[in-house]
């Protein structure tokens, strides 16, 4: 990886945009809780019960609801029983009341809405309550039957769907070791329950990820066991489950192991037969692949391939069994976080993708087209061979006869695209042809120079940056093309309006409206050669610290769709932001 590439890395969380998020205060919980309910929809679904007494006293446990609420909950006289039964001789009679114990927990599941962490359950509370979590635990530390592990651990994955105060408590207890005894047995039913169990709780508290990060779950199973089943088995589902409830985590160094092993499966289920974890699998890989020294652990010229087929069309999904929408969205956004290095540009290049973004981009889906802009803004951030591989298609004339339509979010990639390339003289001429320079006039020019609008203010400051950079290069293209582009300049009369700009509210408006006039200046009294290009860099403020080459596009450290985090002020080239 060039060190180039290795500048460019920045923290990622998970493979989902700001879009595919929940309202709530902070991307990786509102992922996190996300996720919660797409696995708890249709297979831990429980609602409080309208005639539980609610009279108005201290609760009996935690304080993450209303204290006067589910006051006077008392187990009923069958939860006692069944919790007397678990210290019985008789297995048969340990294994009915897990049984009994399992059911209770489920009541009145068929009238339940979606649960998640931030619903606190009387019934969870009641077992809680009774002391029942302790026996349980035992059980699952020294039965060796399968049926019996198997129920007990299925016990505690209903528990472990509470609130984050009953799911401390089972923290408390000692619910990891005795999970991990579960994985230990030769049953891979029992294992599939416990994996299940371990991301109930990854899933309900970040503070819980690396407390089971750390048990290595994954190092547990044999790298045969990675070689995709099928069908899958429920055990191989599961440690996917797990997997994408800890994969920001598993990016860190320290999980390196416990990455490699499980991402040749990750890449591998990405495939026509396994259609039910395709989307999941592809938001996994994003968390994990934010750290870019994994890349080398995959078959890259096989996920390449994939997520190609994918965006083309031709990946054999029947629309009635999977969410297409949302395979593509997040095939799309894991293109544009990988492409943050040259290696994984190349290999998408010859994987013919700019002919599947060619098309995506023209896509119904408003996510979809935003998604392809964020993708085309990392690869137009490559080298000079690959920005000219971009202007051979006819992608910059499909962005300038579509710019108008598009929302100002999508309009802002849409201008890191374009800026990017214009980091080379090669674009100078297309950007001609095309209209590029005339649709950033009509920028500059719509926009109000008081606005304190961010938005406006850095779609502004990147059309500035691109004519910018026309302007340096017209000694490098030739005579009767710069020409044209002088003439341009001057119909529009776009440089008074620049001159207007030097008393922008933004500073860095400023800086740039500057430089530009600087350099009309001197091409109007000395010619175009006498341009200055070795101006040193400048930075500007916009919703990340943002830094100017020269030449150059408006620059910045590369970020992989949630946030932008600036690592080295002196890069070429800026990665849009796909948090929005």
């Amino acid at each position: 990886m060039s060190d180039r590439a290795n500048e460019r890395e920045a923290s990622f969380v998970s493979g989902s945009s700001a879009q595919d998020l929940p309202e709530t205060s902070g991307g990786l919980v509102s992922l996190r809780r996300q996720q919660r309910g797409e696995l708890l929809t249709n297979i831990r679904e429980r609602r409080f019960q309208d005639e539980l007494n609610t009279d108005s006293s201290q609760p009996l446990f935690g304080s993450g609801h209303n204290p006067g609420a589910f006051s006077k909950i008392i187990p009923d006289s069958e939860l006692q029983r069944s919790i007397e039964g678990l210290s019985s001789n008789d297995p048969q009679v340990v294994l009915n009341m897990l049984v009994v114990l399992r059911k209770y927990l489920l009541q009145d599941q068929n009238k339940s809405t979606q649960q998640t962490s931030d619903v606190f359950s009387p019934l969870i509370q009641n077992f809680i309550n009774a002391g029942a979590v302790g026996p349980v635990l035992n059980i699952i530390k020294l039965s060796q039957s399968e049926q019996i592990l198997e129920e007990a651990a299925w016990v505690i994955t209903n528990v472990a769907c509470g609130t984050r105060d009953q799911c401390d408590f089972l923290m408390k207890s000692g619910v990891v070791p005795a999970l991990k005894t579960c994985l230990t047995h030769s049953s891979m039913k029992c294992r599939a329950q416990a994996l299940w169990a371990f991301s109930n709780l990854a899933l309900t508290s970040t503070t819980y990820v690396r407390v089971i990060a750390n048990e290595h779950i994954f190092l547990m199973f044999p790298p045969s066991f990675y070689k995709p089943a099928s069908p899958l088995t429920t055990t191989q589902l599961r440690i996917l489950q797990l997997t994408g409830a800890l994969a920001p985590t598993l990016s860190e160094p320290e999980f390196k192991d416990d990455a490699i092993r499980v991402l040749p499966f990750l890449v591998d289920v990405i495939h026509p037969a396994y259609p039910t974890v395709i989307s999941s699998s592809l938001q996994t890989l994003g968390g994990i692949l934010n750290n870019q020294t994994l890349i080398d652990q995959i078959n890259f010229h096989k996920l390449s391939n994939s997520l190609t087929k994918i965006l083309h069309g031709t990946f054999d999904l029947h629309p009635n069994k999977v969410n297409l929408a949302q395979i593509m969205e997040r095939a799309l956004g894991l293109v544009g976080q990988m492409c943050q290095s040259d290696k994984c540009i190349e290999y998408f290049l010859h994987s013919r993708i700019l002919s599947a973004l060619s098309t995506t981009m023209c896509s119904v889906n408003e996510q979809i087209r935003k998604k392809t802009a964020f993708a085309l803004g990392n690869i137009s951030a490559g080298t000079a061979s690959h920005k000219d591989m971009i202007l051979r298609t006819d992608i910059v004339k499909q962005y300038v006869q579509s710019f108008e339509t598009e929302k100002p979010n999508t309009q802002s990639d849409i201008l890191i695209f374009f800026m990017n390339l214009s980091a080379t003289p090669s674009a100078t001429v297309p950007f001609l042809t095309e209209g590029v320079i005339q649709l950033c006039m009509s920028q500059v020019r719509s926009s109000n120079h008081a606005s304190t609008e961010l938005l406006v203010i850095r779609n502004q400051n990147m059309s500035l940056t691109i004519l910018e950079n026309v302007l340096k290069f017209l000694p490098r293209i030739q005579p009767a093309s710069a020409t044209t582009i002088i003439k341009l300049f001057e119909d529009h009369d776009i440089i008074p309006i620049i001159e207007q700009l030097r008393g922008s509210s933004s500073k860095q408006t400023q800086t740039i409206s500057e430089r530009i006039c600087r350099n009309w200046t001197i091409i109007k009294e000395y010619g175009v050669s006498s341009i200055i290009t070795d101006d040193p860099p400048r930075n500007i403020q916009s919703r990340a610290p943002i830094s100017f080459g020269q030449p150059g596009p408006f620059t910045a450290t590369p970020v992989p769709m949630s946030q932008i985090q600036l690592q080295n002020p002196f890069q070429t080239t800026f990665r849009p932001n796909d948090n929005k």
